[in-house]
């Protein structure tokens, strides 16, 4: 699992989005609030934009945060719930009202969501209870293969 930026992150998809939108590299830079360096780092591969980044990616872009991954938008794991959000953790287990552990363990997929934990992210991620559900259970399948 992938531990820094948008999870699933496909920097080609970016260079053809980027191209097909008319806009150039520098663009880009200048709606993300990133450099020049750092975008061309997206579109070749040696960096993943952040929560943040992925966002204003996406909006300068006209797309859903999804489109820069290899995830279908209907299946997403819990961790891109909240990135394509544009939520890094602290600010997602504030908005939940719990604490940055339950969240990080909750995106470990290793043991089931507590209830109260699952019922406060669908609220903070503006989701169902079952869509967190699937979503940790995708997760877990891509972590950790088809155990139960």
């Amino acid at each position: 699992m992938s531990t820094g930026g948008l999870e699933d992150f496909e920097p080609a998809r970016l260079k053809l989005l980027r191209e097909r939108s008319g806009l150039t590299r520098a663009d880009i830079a200048v709606r993300c609030q990133v450099t020049l360096g750092t975008a061309r780092s997206w579109e070749v591969g040696r960096s993943v934009p952040t929560e943040v980044n992925a966002v204003r990616l996406a909006e300068a872009l006209g797309i859903h945060p999804a489109d820069l991954t290899n995830t279908p938008r209907n299946q997403p794991t819990l961790r891109q719930l909240r990135q394509w959000r544009g939520l890094r953790g602290e600010d997602a287990a504030s908005k939940a009202g719990i604490g940055t552990t339950p969240l990080y363990n909750a995106e470990t997929y290793v043991s089931p969501i507590p209830e109260h934990i699952r019922s406060a992210l669908a609220g903070a991620y503006d989701v169902t209870e079952n869509q967190i559900t699937s979503a940790w259970k995708r997760g877990r399948k891509l972590r950790f293969g088809d155990i139960e």
